[in-house]
């Protein structure tokens, strides 16, 4: 949770969190800079409830390159009467049908709101490995004047951008990919055993 306060946050990973509204990020009076972060998988108690909530009474929050998909409830929850809309722009906001997404009163021309088409999926059906799959409407899908490390257009996401390559979840000196795909679908000039091909242990590289 968020009050009162601004800055930037980058490459957010938010997953697997039960709570009423603002599940995984809840910002009352915030107007942070958010980029490039996934929320996905989180649940709510609430039936008005939402992985993320803003109310922008004392600052205008700001998305850009997130995804946001299978959340309990909705997505995200704007409280209308709170004054501006939130901006969001070149990211992704997806849920099933018969699921909540947001309750914008529109969304910026450069969003999206596809199936993401992650890595891999559990046996629910519920995003696994956060990367992008090959396949993906969101590859290259990010703002024109922006990259990743391999200077292609920006990809949505926690790989995506020029810091997309700094995830080391297991703290073994080995980055995960960062490219769409798998470890062994390395675009030119970069080589797959650099990397890590399981971020969460530290016995596998």
């Amino acid at each position: 949770m968020m009050n009162g306060s601004s800055g930037t946050i980058t490459h957010l990973m938010a997953t697997s969190n039960n709570a009423g509204r603002g599940v995984a990020i809840s910002l009352r009076g915030s107007g942070p800079t958010i980029e490039h972060a996934v929320v996905v998988n989180n649940t709510t108690s609430s039936s008005s409830g939402s992985a993320v909530y803003v109310s922008t009474y004392g600052g205008v929050p700001s998305f850009k390159h997130v995804i946001l998909a299978y959340n309990g409830g909705y997505n995200l929850y704007h409280e209308l009467e709170s004054g501006v809309t939130p901006q969001v722009t070149w990211s992704d906001l997806y849920n099933p049908p018969g699921q909540g997404n947001h309750n914008l009163t529109s969304l910026d021309g450069t969003n999206r709101t596809l199936e993401p088409v992650f890595l891999s999926y559990d046996s629910l059906a519920k995003p696994k490995d956060l990367h992008l799959g090959t396949s993906s409407p969101l590859v290259n899908s990010g703002a024109s004047v922006e990259v990743d490390v391999d200077g292609s257009r920006v990809d949505l996401g926690i790989y995506g951008g020029l810091e997309g390559d700094g995830w080391d979840l297991d703290g073994d000196g080995f980055s995960s990919w960062f490219w769409p795909g798998s470890i062994s679908s390395a675009p030119a000039g970069y080589s797959p055993s650099a990397y890590d091909s399981d971020d969460r242990s530290v016995a596998v590289h």
